[in-house]
């Protein structure tokens, strides 16, 4: 009922009042996104939620979810710099989900960048797998908190109001293990990368 309040209003009002209108609707898509994310979550971890698995880009996802996360990162004047193959091998797996999760990750590189900064996203390609890996140049995380970073409601201290359930990364985990993939992270005072691996579809892993 709010996005559609305030949709209404960002089409008919002025151009600066309509801003504020397209804030109110960017916010309840963001608290829409985190309800169906703990939704999602559940379902996974209960085997209710059908996994797709049809070949897609990688690259293409890539495009889409930087795009996507561009405005968060203009309002802190991050660059996301991108280091991308030309072309990589096909996945297979659910497009939509894997979509949710770079985007979480890119979301999480931008809540916690200093402001100004640079965040760097990279493709690898091996025999058997695709790597994505997105390092922010933020505070970091702390080692004692790292064995636990992707469980539900778990977030590191940070400086600052960040939003946030604790619930991005829990997300990230359960899409990749239901790829059959993985998901690690580095973190130094400085920063911090975390590295999606997922199989690809000649792999033996699917």
């Amino acid at each position: 009922t709010i996005l559609g309040y305030g949709e209404m209003l960002a089409d008919t009002l002025p151009r600066e009042q309509a801003q504020i209108a397209e804030e109110i609707c960017s916010h309840a898509k963001r608290l829409n996104r985190m309800i169906v994310d703990f939704l999602d979550i559940e379902r996974i971890e209960s085997g209710t939620y059908s996994i797709q698995h049809l070949p897609f880009d990688l690259l293409e996802i890539i495009t889409n979810a930087v795009t996507a996360i561009g405005p968060a990162a203009k309002c802190k004047e991050l660059t996301i710099k991108t280091d991308l193959p030309g072309k990589c091998s096909p996945l297979l797996g659910d497009e939509m989900l894997v979509l949710q999760a770079i985007l979480n990750l890119l979301d999480n590189a931008v809540k916690f960048s200093f402001e100004g900064g640079k965040i760097l996203l990279q493709v690898t390609e091996t025999p058997t797998t695709l790597e994505t890996s997105i390092t922010d140049h933020g505070q970091g995380i702390a080692d004692s908190q790292l064995k636990n970073i992707f469980s539900k409601f778990v977030r590191g201290d940070v400086k600052g109001n960040q939003p946030g359930f604790g619930l991005g990364l829990s997300f990230v985990k359960q899409i990749t293990d239901a790829h059959q993939g993985s998901i690690t992270v580095q973190s130094n005072p400085g920063q911090t990368t975390f590295t999606l691996v997922l199989p690809k579809t000649d792999s033996p892993a699917i």
